[in-house]
């Protein structure tokens, strides 16, 4: 699968880069919204794994709720990416990751998480996509 890794925390992007690569795919980064917005339009993903609250633009500061956009961006596509929503308040704020799923996210990351629950998630994303039927 081609894979849009969305995170500004450069270390943990890397660490998930990494770890989707050794699953066989292809990855492609982004550490901000404008540059995952760009990315999204300009190539084919299957899946983006999103980050919630980063910057919008190089040398910004973090906005909230970001990755939510990056969530309509994804799914106002003509072949739509499965998304992946990670946010450190969905264990606090239960609307949150409603909202996400509401948006089109199909699975809810909380931080932090183990990289066994990201590569648990993709898995399903690979079954899923297998089993889909294509039109003829």
């Amino acid at each position: 699968m081609n894979v849009l890794v969305v995170e500004d925390e450069a270390l943990l992007r890397e660490l998930m880069s990494t770890i989707i690569k050794g699953l066989g795919h292809d990855v492609t980064e982004a550490g901000r919204s404008d540059e995952a917005i760009r990315l999204l339009n300009s190539n084919s993903f299957n899946v983006v794994v999103t980050d919630n609250d980063m910057p919008r633009t190089e040398n910004d500061r973090v906005h909230i709720n970001e990755g939510l956009t990056i969530i309509e961006s994804a799914r106002s596509l003509s072949s739509p990416p499965y998304v992946i929503f990670m946010s450190g308040r969905v264990a606090c704020d239960p609307q949150l990751a409603d909202t996400a799923r509401a948006l089109g996210a199909c699975e809810i990351l909380p931080k932090p998480f183990y990289m066994e629950e990201l590569r648990a998630m993709l898995n399903r994303i690979e079954i899923n996509r297998t089993m889909e039927v294509v039109p003829v």
